[in-house]
């Protein structure tokens, strides 16, 4: 749990006290004591309840392992065996998570496979977080609405989605993939206690437009086109400039 007062709960013998001992990650016993209804229920809310010994650090109970112990003692004075629990007090939020495209052939197309452009209309998205966390991730495409995937890392804290298979939990992408231009990631890691990291954040660029076709000529010069124009392509240079234009 990430509540640092929470409230604990048992059975024990019908109209009995319960003494209840809580043992915080690296803090002395806390005692309490309730009574026991007809149908055996108690409960202890460790945000009001005082203490018969000892008290909760300032803060609540700290992060780690919490034990647990109770005893229940009849109206005849007769006391049970110690019955024992434990959980994890676990209120720290997850550091960042990570957020890309997946760098491979595949997935991040351009020039190199770690420059953030591709032309896949449905990429393999990855990064770390937690172990064993759940991510939300969002993706949002250049004029189309926000889209959301969840996945939950490994034991390594590595989680992928894949846009082409995985089915979000919010949201479409286009039928198409995603359309041209930027696409914002974003993602958030929820430990298994419920706490939520802050936001890591992202971007690549989609292109899987086709460049307009290039040009190529002679150099038009008195050097390179020597003929009696220096428009003409006709030219007695052996080694002439060639020159062009094509996608910036």
């Amino acid at each position: 749990t990430a509540n640092v007062h929470p409230v604990l709960v048992g059975t024990a013998a019908a109209n009995s006290t319960v003494t209840v001992v809580v043992t915080p990650n690296g803090s002395a016993a806390v005692t309490y004591t309730a009574t026991a209804d007809s149908s055996g229920n108690y409960a202890i809310d460790t945000g009001t309840a005082t203490p018969t010994n000892g008290a909760l650090p300032a803060g609540g109970l700290p992060d780690g392992n919490v034990g647990l112990s109770v005893v229940s003692t009849d109206a005849a004075g007769n006391q049970s065996s110690p019955g024992t629990s434990t959980f994890l007090e676990d209120h720290t939020a997850p550091t960042a998570p990570t957020i890309s495209l997946k760098h491979d052939a595949a997935d991040d197309t351009g020039i190199s496979t770690t420059d953030n452009i591709t032309s896949n209309v449905h990429p393999v998205l990855v990064g770390t977080a937690e172990a064993n966390s759940t991510v939300t991730v969002v993706v949002t495409p250049t004029g189309a609405a926000a889209v959301t995937y969840t996945a939950t890392t490994d034991s390594s804290g590595n989680w992928s989605i894949d846009t082409s298979t995985a089915t979000p939990t919010n949201g479409a992408l286009p039928t198409g993939g995603l359309p041209d231009g930027n696409v914002g990631l974003s993602v958030v890691s929820t430990d298994t206690a419920g706490n939520k990291s802050s936001t890591g954040t992202s971007a690549f660029l989609e292109d899987h437009t086709a460049p307009t076709a290039p040009t190529i000529s002679l150099k038009h010069d008195a050097a390179d086109d020597t003929g009696a124009s220096a428009t003409d392509n006709i030219t007695s240079n052996v080694h002439p400039v060639l020159v062009g234009t094509a996608e910036a």
